[in-house]
């Protein structure tokens, strides 16, 4: 395959930068994403979830670590997804890593992402929806997602049930975030001691 010299200088380049990286460590997904030792891009595919691409642009095998926070930024006018889980996973050089990630919406304000929409990079988000993030690990997504709303949006309780409904093959629609959603959500933010309106 041949290489234009200047595509080659600048992956020489970024292969001596990548030198840095001991393959023994765990590396954030952040700070790589910042130096161009890789790249992230993701597509939605529920309100719970989002499928995410990690391209390593390094001939280094790297350890990656997807924290708490980690949200993946929307191309498009849909919302944001922050990352429900914390990952740990390793990728060869040069290679691709497709990862089905848990995650919830937040930017309550815009639409909600579909399996079209598209992200490209990762951002942290604040403290407060880091820790609850920790807290709730484990916990009903919904759950999750009402706490995220309130933390982001300022949601109260009226808010956070009637945000979302389904629909069944009947036709009967119900509300995915329940009283009991909002009352763990509620008890988990006032423990942490962040201010809220559910």
């Amino acid at each position: 395959m041949f290489i234009k010299p200047i595509k080659k200088y600048f992956i020489n380049r970024r292969n001596k930068k990548a030198e840095i990286l001991s393959e023994d460590d765990i590396h954030d997904i952040h700070d790589l994403c910042k130096k161009g030792f890789i790249k992230a891009r993701g597509t939605g595919q529920t309100i719970t979830n989002i499928n995410i691409e990690i391209v390593n642009r390094v001939n280094r095998k790297i350890k990656i670590l997807i924290p708490h926070g980690t949200y993946f930024v929307s191309t498009g006018s849909h919302q944001n997804m922050v990352t429900r889980k914390q990952y740990t996973f390793s990728i060869s050089p040069y290679d691709t890593s497709h990862i089905n990630v848990p995650a919830s919406c937040i930017n309550a304000e815009l639409p909600i992402p579909g399996k079209d929409s598209k992200f490209k990079g990762v951002a942290r988000v604040n403290d407060d929806l880091c820790k609850f993030l920790e807290a709730t690990d484990g916990y009903d997504p919904m759950t999750i997602q009402a706490g995220v709303w309130a933390i982001t949006n300022g949601y109260n309780r009226y808010m956070a049930l009637n945000k979302l409904s389904a629909e069944d093959q009947y036709g009967n629609r119900t509300k995915p975030i329940t009283e009991s959603n909002v009352d763990t959500a509620k008890e988990i933010l006032d423990k942490l001691n962040i201010k809220n309106n559910l």
